[in-house]
């Protein structure tokens, strides 16, 4: 597989294990309720990283919209790696110019280790969807293929962003992509919900109940003979079929081709399957067993049902039956569980200039925010209503909204976990935002009367001025309006009155935490942060040794929990004040295998050993990952 390669790359790819770890704090004042939804502000790849221990596999669902590097916007992401090349590139300020060629290395040093650690957040079952535009695609799948593997790749959607076009003598851009990758793609029906693409026809629609013959001749179905055995499902109430008449010359045509082909069919004229004894069926059932020779479609169902006593197969993907046909044919029937119609073009989702327009409307001023509806439906997509949603460049907050609106219309348990940079945005904009759409908002609707329409002949452009002349005519006349507004499309003019009335917006109801970043776990002297609780260095310490998540509930005293036979214990009070002593190691169960954290031991190696104990000093001794 084809890797892609820059400048600094070999900084970046193991970047993540030089990030600081931090400690989450919760801003009550900030903050919406107690909740599991929370806004984090700080750097995301810190902020990832803070959530591992929390988080590690339990992410079903991760949209990032991260920044498009068209080489005019200014983006902020400048990771402080230890690379003198890399540096001056990130505090160069003309790294977006257009003839900068090492804008997209930068690009890419900023995205690798943040995708890498968004792969470790997400569930086995999980999905990632990453916006992204012209600019980086290609880069951005040559990466996405190597953190997560070609074979995980899934869809690269194409989003129409615009309702309309105008004429222009240059190509008018209305899309941007959407990448979507699967932790594991051999789990991808699993993953994915029932959903239909929103602009999909009717009588496109795929179906969710089918009926198919099971019966396949042709080079890719070989033949077999199926025993269907006694009480064989039947769609008629009664039938009798004499055993078919078949000339040795046809058999001894397929043993040599190992399937039926057209040819052969053509020639005998037979009907398949072929009944080698005679099928009797009363009340809707075989009353003896019946051999039958043909090709087959889907043959391990067949023998699986059979197997079942006839009983419906299911699997992720829905519920397989089979009985005999009116014409004594072997047929199937499919009952889909989560029948998906998802198209590779999106459309119908909302525009990049309707979403302005909603932010307008609760008194956001945001440029090129994603609309809600299109978050909504990639949501929809690849979540139930229990979920976690991640969004690591938050912005707006749209992702928040589309959470909430969701859980509010299925009346869902879905949380959301978003990270925003720039402290500016994330305190007056992304969590306001979500504020006002939890508890509503007041916004002005616009009602518009038209006062005047006419289809421009050439006769009318010809006397522009006459029409022009009735326009400020109605103008003068029509005072209850607060704006007047004059649109010209396909030919036709149109004066339209504008009045705007305020309206309620009710909220959906709901609740988030706003964290920030804290200080570092381990100062520059390796010391434990003193704001460090003893929940928060359990769950590190215990993900550092297991690779797993710590429910913190469960702790029992000292106990964080039991893990492949191993007993992990910490003994944190206070800061250096931590003893692990003969009466403490009494306390325990010496026949269990243990792993106990503390300031200091006054036990003896001996006597550790008696009580299989390992003993690990508190902060030399903790992993950094």
């Amino acid at each position: 597989m084809p890797i892609l390669n820059w400048i600094g790359k070999e900084v970046v790819v193991n970047h993540d294990k030089d990030v600081p770890f931090r400690l989450l704090k919760k801003n009550k004042s900030k903050s919406v309720s107690d909740s599991e939804n929370l806004i984090i502000e700080g750097d995301n790849l810190e902020a990832l990283k803070a959530l591992l221990p929390h988080y590690q596999n339990k992410i079903k669902c991760i949209y990032i919209d991260p920044p498009y590097n068209t080489g005019k916007e200014h983006w902020k992401y400048n990771d402080n790696v230890n690379s003198p090349i890399i540096k001056k590139w990130f505090e160069s300020e003309a790294f977006v110019d257009d003839q900068d060629l090492s804008r997209h290395a930068k690009w890419a040093c900023m995205i690798y280790p943040r995708i890498k650690i968004l792969n470790e957040l997400l569930s086995e079952e999980g999905l990632i969807f990453v916006s992204i535009g012209d600019d980086e695609i290609q880069h951005l799948k040559m990466i996405m293929n190597e953190l997560f593997g070609k074979d995980n790749f899934v869809a690269q959607f194409v989003w129409n962003t615009e309702g309309s076009t105008d004429n222009t003598l240059e190509v008018k851009i209305v899309h941007e992509y959407v990448l979507l990758y699967a932790k594991n793609i051999k789990l991808k029906n699993k993953a994915f919900s029932s959903v239909i693409a929103p602009d999909i026809k009717e009588g496109k629609l795929f179906k969710s109940h089918i009926i198919n013959t099971a019966v396949k001749n042709g080079r890719a179905n070989p033949t077999s003979t199926i025993t269907l055995p006694k009480g064989f499902p039947s769609e008629i109430k009664e039938l009798s079929l004499p055993k078919s008449k078949v000339p040795k010359e046809f058999y001894d045509k397929v043993s040599k081709l190992k399937y039926i082909s057209r040819d052969l069919t053509d020639k005998f004229k037979i009907h398949y399957p072929i009944r080698q004894d005679t099928m009797n069926v009363k009340n809707k059932v075989l009353t003896k067993s019946c051999k039958v020779f043909s090709g087959w479609g889907n043959l391990n169902k067949l023998k699986q049902f059979i197997e079942n006593k006839c009983k419906p197969v299911s699997d992720i993907d829905g519920d397989f039956s089979y009985f005999i046909s009116k014409m004594g044919v072997v047929t199937y029937q499919k009952e889909r569980k989560n029948p998906r119609n998802i198209l590779s073009v999106i459309r119908d989702v909302g525009t990049t200039t309707q979403a302005k327009t909603h932010l307008e409307n609760m008194g956001i001023d945001f440029d090129y925010p994603k609309p809600v509806e299109l978050i909504s439906y990639l949501i929809k997509m690849s979540t139930d209503e229990n979920s976690i949603i991640l969004d690591s460049f938050a912005g707006s907050g749209t992702t928040a909204e589309a959470v909430l609106k969701l859980n509010k219309e299925d009346q869902g348990n879905r949380k959301f976990i978003l990270i925003e940079l720039e402290p500016e945005i994330c305190r007056t904009l992304t969590s306001q935002r979500v504020k006002k759409v939890i508890e509503g908002y007041p916004h002005k609707k616009s009602d518009l009367t038209t006062l005047y329409e006419k289809e421009l002949s050439l006769t009318d452009l010809e006397n522009i001025y006459e029409v022009f002349d009735d326009i400020e005519e109605i103008k003068s006349k029509k005072q209850s309006y607060e704006k007047l507004k004059l649109k010209f499309k396909d030919g036709k003019l149109t004066l339209l009155g504008e009045n705007t009335t305020s309206v309620k917006n009710n909220g959906t109801g709901g609740s988030f935490q706003y964290v920030q970043l804290d200080k570092e776990l381990f100062n520059s002297n390796g010391a434990i942060n003193e704001s460090c609780t003893f929940k928060e260095l359990s769950s590190y310490i215990y993900f550092t040794e297991t690779k797993t998540i710590l429910d913190v509930k469960k702790i029992k005293k000292t106990l964080l929990n039991f893990y492949n036979g191993i007993e992990y214990h910490l003994i944190f009070n206070k800061i250096g004040k931590n003893i692990l002593d003969t009466k403490f190691l009494n306390s325990l169960n010496a026949d269990k295998t243990k792993v106990i954290y503390a300031d200091k031991c006054t036990v003896s190696e001996d006597f550790l050993d008696q009580h299989n104990t390992v003993f690990k000093q508190i902060p030399y001794e903790i992993r950094v990952f």
